[in-house]
């Protein structure tokens, strides 16, 4: 009996097909958008140590900012306050600035052994305050002493060439202890201490009574006798003067 062959046909793609096919992967690949990878992890690099072999040290790419101390310039620094002491100027026409520098403007001048009491500092200047008219200002600490200058310096100094007003003194050359003020200024003090000496109201012809009138020629300087108050200027010699300013000294 013969067998029954079948027929063997092979499978044939039409052109239109094969066309259709090569259209859709074009298509496909220039559409196709590569997916995004995620953030790189940081690699990890497996070192070994003696305690934990296998300690994991992490790199990551990181911005270091600068510091503070790079990026920011160091402040000046303000004049320092400290506790208030006292000091003594030494030298002669010492000037007293209202700021902390030689082209600040010269508020007054101070003699030798003036007290002052220091309350800051700034360089090589140090703010003071005037303990008589407590007027406040700057000076420089070289012309400053710890100690008050005595009789004997005074008499060493007046025979020296006074010194600039912010330069210091030699170191020889110590100031006198009072400060050097002026005969008629000296003169008002001698006729105001004799003035309060008297125990009335009239010392002077120019004192007022205590009913408020002017004490004229009721006053003890021109009936003369027992009280013979200093009244005027004339009337303040120089031995008086002298006399003054040695007790002041003491």
């Amino acid at each position: 009996m013969r067998r029954k062959r079948r027929s063997r046909k092979q499978t044939k793609l039409s052109p239109g097909i094969v066309f259709l096919i090569l259209c859709v992967g074009l298509v496909a690949a220039v559409f196709h958008k590569p997916e995004t990878p995620a953030d790189p992890q940081p690699s990890r690099i497996v070192e070994s140590g003696a305690d934990d072999p296998k300690t994991e040290v992490y790199e990551a790419n990181a911005k270091i900012s600068p510091t503070e101390q790079d990026s920011q310039p160091a402040p000046s620094l303000p004049p320092q306050a400290t506790e208030a002491v006292t000091r003594f100027v030494k030298g002669r026409k010492v000037a007293l600035r209202d700021g902390p520098g030689k082209t600040s403007s010269i508020l007054d001048r101070y003699d030798t052994g003036r007290e002052l009491s220091v309350t800051g500092s700034d360089g090589e200047w140090s703010k003071v305050t005037d303990k008589l008219t407590q007027r406040e200002g700057w000076i420089a600490t070289a012309l400053l002493s710890d100690e008050r200058p005595t009789s004997q310096d005074k008499a060493k100094r007046d025979k020296k060439p006074a010194a600039s007003s912010d330069t210091p003194p030699e170191s020889k050359s110590v100031a006198p202890s009072i400060p050097q003020i002026s005969d008629s200024v000296v003169a008002q003090r001698i006729i105001a201490e004799s003035i309060a000496m008297y125990p009335g109201s009239c010392a002077c012809p120019y004192n007022t009574d205590r009913g408020g009138r002017r004490c004229g020629k009721r006053s003890a300087y021109n009936r003369g006798g027992g009280y013979a108050p200093i009244c005027f200027v004339g009337d303040v010699s120089a031995d008086m003067i002298q006399s003054f300013r040695q007790q002041a000294s003491r």
